[in-house]
């Protein structure tokens, strides 16, 4: 049975785990220049034993933080566990346009998607109106998770409401449209609930 003074004296100690993603953040600017997805970026890592060192293996959604992270300069956002996205989740009310948006999301390739599709889920032909509604959900989202901090939005002096949903794909060609990529704990929450089969 392990002690639990050498367990805290371990957690203590132990390095940060973006600082495994650090030491090797050269490797993924290459890989990712030669068209790697986020999932095999992880799986090319993982296969040549990058692991933090208490173990834990390196996946897609910690890559695709860490990169976002790294370019726009800002501190990783801490992502709540599933469990408290489904608390959550259960705690709010969603409108069924919300829940019709929530559902495409979840449901698209990669859990990836625009605020035009998100829009044509909706039954509106503007991605402002899926912008609008989507944001208002990630808000209260947001607000019913204790602690939880909204990250910046790029454009504006506002919180990015959306991002207790899920962030921007880093490195998006410029005059293309936003995409917007779930939350893995999110998704997992959804699954939990089972929502959307």
């Amino acid at each position: 049975m392990n002690n639990p003074v050498d367990v805290l004296k371990a957690a203590i100690e132990a390095p940060r785990r973006d600082d495994v993603l650090s030491r090797h953040a050269e490797t993924i600017t290459v890989l990712q220049a030669k068209g790697f997805s986020f999932r095999h970026i992880a799986e090319f890592l993982t296969a040549r034993g990058v692991l933090s060192e208490r173990g834990m293996p390196i996946d897609h959604t910690r890559v695709f933080r860490f990169v976002n992270a790294k370019k726009t300069d800002e501190v990783e956002l801490e992502v709540p566990t599933a469990a408290t996205y489904a608390l959550a989740l259960q705690s709010i009310g969603i409108t069924e346009k919300q829940r019709t948006m929530l559902g495409k999301h979840y449901l698209a390739h990669n859990r990836t998607i625009t605020y035009t599709e998100l829009a044509e889920a909706a039954g509106s032909p503007r991605h402002q109106t899926a912008n609008m509604l989507y944001g208002k959900l990630g808000r209260k989202l947001g607000e019913a998770i204790e602690g939880f901090r909204f990250a910046q939005a790029e454009v504006r002096d506002d919180p990015f409401y959306s991002s207790s949903i899920g962030m921007g794909m880093a490195g998006a060609l410029k005059g293309k449209e936003f995409r917007l990529v779930m939350h893995h704990e999110l998704a997992m929450a959804i699954e939990i609930l089972g929502w959307f089969k």
